[in-house]
């Protein structure tokens, strides 16, 4: 259509040459010849607006100006079309738009230009299209108007998660332009890198400072605060901001509207709790938290969501760091309605979910209906997919930090290594933080392995780390613990308790209650390791420390040293229900000695009868109690490390059966078992072979073999009175009473043989102290249980001469042919015989 019309000659031809094969100009030369010239003017300068509609038409160029144009062009249907649901706006085609805006740069003077485009920016900003405001106060070099601009709606930005565009106007602005508050809000905008984010804050800071504008000085610092707190990579220069903080905090306070109250309150109690500790400070962090609860528990609709979960965030480490689980609480229940709210940024709330995942998962506890997170682990692992997600490497990093320390927690070291080597993986080498955190991880699983060469080098590079970064105590005292943990594993106690000595003084709270319980397990530990006479005592003390705080994240990652002290108060009724506690929330694996008071899911008594204990209530062995499946449960007992095969146990328990028709019995019977016992996790089969699970069953058997070894055995240090007691409460041979199946009977004679060797070693200790009534009795509670055992009657008859009692040593041998003679032997013992001779009559 327009090839078709006539050319003429308007004046703007000759402004820009033709190119050649140019098609936006041939378009636009083609298009200005059907157009007036004054019309051209126009129409260059509404082409600054992003949308045209005739009141920015009017507004940037006077009444009935610019409306008439565009009202002819669009009849001429000259490359303008009408807009919106009634047409009240037009749009110019692409084609036109580059044309125009190429030719608005070549036909007017820079200076002209500027002042359009600072017009049109008013007109634009007049009308709330903001970011086309600032893009054109930028284009304008209007640097007052621009600034105007970003800061008014800086924040509204942030909190729109508009922190790129935010950054990409502040790095338009010249160097002489940037003032405070310009520098303040494009530090905000750099929130997920602290080390850019910091940078910009001490320029402000320094403005502020210059000016003298208080309230300037106060949210930068705070904001500093948080964005250093926040920081996995350093928190180098933290302490700068928090003396900072601590000095204001002295002075007068500025007006604040309540998101900025509540946002000083934020970050002045990351300041008290990141800072050094001292009476003021912890005095100070009390107020602000209670001020902050209140905030949240009472919403305005002032406060964004971010900073509501900002505001929670560091309440709940406040409540990790006092030890106060009513704030935790408090904390959470004040924002969980808002946890799905979409205005949550992706960044605040990855960085809240790391703070409850960590809190509910190691110190406190929590469940309530509705909560939108099944679990501590499942906030942390939607923390870590949020992280990977959005590129918020900080989010990923602590998520995942976090989730080793609560999968140690639970003594689940399975995927450990793992979680290692992928935070290994994220880490940067050039940020501290994150070299002494994978660092402490390292150390803590070489400890495991018992490579300590690697685990005192891990510690090496983590210690230099924070030393390097001058780290806060809040942040460093982790990393002592750690190497602490180190020590006490190579089994160097007093060096281990040195180390944390050297700290605890500046500590405060919750974390210093932990530190010194760590110490008292040291001393503890001290004692057990070279015998010392003090040990009850040292570990009393531990166990009353520990019933005073959260137990849960003592020796995280020595489970087994802890389930020793646990397993050595229980033993001496040191704090039994706590004990208990600590066992179940830990998932404490039992020491390899398996103490009998420990609180075993299932334990089994085969020792002068059998019986059955759940969960530490006695199983009824009704007469409805099925019989064959209960065997099954006597062979595991009775068998070597609880497992026995398949076949022996077919061939023992149905042995008129062939295999075919065993074996379905077998698998009725063991299906019965497991239904009787009321958990499949019992009963273990594998490749052929059933057996009791060590971690989970108890047996009286192996406890009291394990104990007989120690007490026989050349290297156990079992004294001669816990021997005695060995003796003493010996409950009786296996499945007493009755006849044994021929399947019980080697394990039978096998206890009878250590029990009486038990009696002979008591006895012969008391014998050659001189005490030959204490090894009579030894000799006679062993005739209780085995009343024709020929070695120990010759021991007593021996004994007997040996105190000139030939009469008592005469009566001995008449009870031992009566016993001999009762069991169908009538041939007694020759050696026996000739020790009496003397003594008989003829």
């Amino acid at each position: 259509m327009i090839a078709n019309q006539k050319s003429s000659t308007p004046q703007l031809m000759s402004a820009m040459p033709l190119g050649q094969g140019n098609f936006q100009e041939v378009v636009g030369r083609l298009f200005l010849q059907n157009v007036p010239g004054d019309d051209q003017n126009t129409l260059l300068k509404l082409n600054l607006l992003p949308e045209i509609n005739s009141g920015l038409a009017d507004a940037l160029l006077g009444p009935r100006v610019g409306g008439p144009v565009l009202e002819r062009l669009f009849q001429m249907q000259l490359l303008v079309t009408r807009t919106g649901l009634r047409g009240g706006g037009f749009q110019f085609h692409d084609l036109l738009r580059d044309y125009l805006s190429r030719l608005f740069e070549a036909r007017l003077p820079p200076e002209e230009q500027a002042s359009l485009r600072e017009r049109a920016a008013r007109v634009l900003r007049d009308a709330g299209l903001v970011d086309a405001a600032v893009s054109m106060a930028l284009q304008a070099e209007a640097w007052p108007l621009a600034r105007e601009l970003v800061i008014e709606h800086a924040e509204a930005m942030l909190s729109q998660g508009r922190r790129a565009t935010l950054i990409e106007w502040g790095t338009r602005f010249p160097a002489e332009e940037l003032e405070g508050w310009l520098l303040h809000w494009i530090g905000a905008a750099h929130v997920p890198d602290d080390a850019a984010a910091e940078r910009w804050f001490s320029r402000a800071w320094e403005a502020f400072e210059k000016d003298g504008d208080l309230r300037g000085q106060w949210l930068t610092v705070i904001r500093a605060v948080l964005v250093k707190t926040s920081s996995w990579r350093t928190h180098g220069g933290l302490d700068g901001w928090t003396r900072r903080a601590a000095a204001i905090l002295r002075g007068r306070q500025p007006d604040l509207v309540p998101r900025e109250r509540m946002l000083v309150g934020v970050g002045m109690l990351r300041a008290v709790d990141y800072g050094e500790a001292d009476e003021e400070t912890a005095q100070a962090g009390v107020k602000i938290a209670d001020e902050l609860l209140q905030q949240l528990s009472n919403p305005t609709g002032e406060v964004p969501v971010d900073l509501r979960l900002l505001a929670s965030e560091a309440l709940v480490d406040h409540a990790v760091w006092s030890g106060r689980q009513d704030i935790f609480e408090q904390a959470v229940d004040s924002v969980a309605s808002e946890l799905n709210d979409p205005k949550v940024t992706p960044w605040v709330l990855g960085m809240w979910l790391v703070s409850f995942g960590a809190a509910s998962g190691r110190y406190f506890s929590f469940s309530r209906r509705g909560f939108p997170y099944a679990s501590a682990e499942d906030a942390l692992r939607k923390a870590i997919e949020m992280g990977e997600r959005e590129a918020l490497k900080s989010v990923e990093f602590s998520g995942l930090y976090h989730l080793q320390l609560l999968l140690k927690l639970r003594n689940d070291f399975a995927g450990f290594a793992d979680l290692v080597t992928r935070l290994g993986e994220i880490a940067d080498s050039r940020f501290t933080t994150q070299v002494a955190v994978v660092a402490d991880c390292r150390a803590a699983m070489h400890a495991r392995q018992g490579s300590f060469v690697e685990a005192y080098r891990d510690c090496d590079t983590f210690m230099t780390a924070i030393e390097e970064a001058n780290e806060p105590m809040v942040e460093r005292w982790p990393h002592y613990v750690t190497k602490f943990q180190v020590l006490l594993a190579d089994r160097r106690p007093a060096e281990a308790a040195s180390l944390l000595a050297d700290v605890v003084d500046r500590l405060d709270g919750g974390p210093r209650e932990r530190v010194k319980i760590c110490i008292l397990a040291a001393a503890a530990f001290e004692e057990k390791w070279r015998g010392g006479a003090a040990y009850e005592e040292k570990l009393t003390e531990f166990m009353a420390a520990l019933r005073a705080v959260n137990p849960s994240a003592i020796l995280l990652n020595l489970p087994d040293l802890l389930a020793e002290l646990l397993a050595d108060a229980l033993d001496r009724g040191i704090e039994a229900d706590l004990c208990h506690s600590v066992i179940q929330t830990r998932r404490l694996v039992p020491p390899m000695r398996r103490p009998a008071k420990w609180p075993w899911p299932l334990k089994i008594f085969v020792l002068g009868g059998f019986r059955i204990e759940l969960d530490g209530t006695q199983f009824d062995l009704g007469s409805k109690s099925p019989t064959r499946a209960l065997d099954i449960l006597r062979v595991l007992a009775l068998a070597r490390d609880q497992t026995c095969p398949l076949e022996s146990i077919h061939d023992w328990l149905w042995p008129d059966l062939d295999g075919d028709q065993a074996k379905p019995a077998c698998e009725q019977a063991l299906h019965r078992l497991r239904k009787t016992l009321g958990k499949g996790d019992f009963i273990v089969q594998r490749e052929g072979r059933i057996s009791l699970p060590p971690d989970k069953v108890w047996v009286d058997l192996a406890d009291w073999e394990a104990r007989l070894n120690r007490g026989l055995s050349r290297k156990g240090d079992t004294t001669a009175p816990e021997k005695e007691q060995l003796l003493a409460r010996f409950p009786g041979p296996p499945l007493s009473p009755g006849s044994l199946p021929s399947w019980a009977i080697p394990v039978a004679d096998k206890v009878r043989d250590g029990y009486i060797d038990l009696a002979i070693n008591v006895g012969r200790h008391w014998e050659n102290a001189g005490e030959g009534f204490r090894a009579r009795e030894a000799y006679l509670r062993a005739l209780e249980y085995y009343p024709d055992s020929e070695r120990v009657y010759q021991a007593l008859i021996r004994e007997r001469l040996s105190s000139s009692d030939p009469a008592a040593a005469v009566d001995d041998f008449s009870r031992y042919e009566r016993a001999v003679g009762a069991n169908g032997e009538y041939k007694s013992s020759h050696v026996i015989r000739t020790l009496v001779r003397p003594y008989l009559r003829s």
